[in-house]
């Protein structure tokens, strides 16, 4: 009785990290983009190229990101 409720627990515990981690994927890539292309225009003198560049292969990233966690996430709950 008790590991069922454990493995239910922890299974609970899992999928709020999963839920979790979808707003900080979606927040932290632009933000990873924008810098790395801040420090390429920065070095190349090439202001703002860059910075928009990687801005929109961050926001592409997170998204790519999101959608392969809800695909992982629906699988798991689909395989129950």
């Amino acid at each position: 009785m008790q590991k069922d409720k454990d493995i239910k627990t922890a299974q609970r515990m899992k999928n709020i990290g999963r839920v979790i981690m979808i707003p900080m994927i979606l927040v932290a890539s632009p933000i990873v983009g924008y810098f790395f292309g801040y420090i390429l225009d920065y070095f190349l003198k090439t202001n703002p190229w860059f910075k928009i560049i990687f801005l929109f292969l961050g926001v592409a990233a997170g998204i790519k990101e999101t959608i392969k966690a809800i695909k992982d996430f629906e699988r798991d709950v689909d395989s129950k």
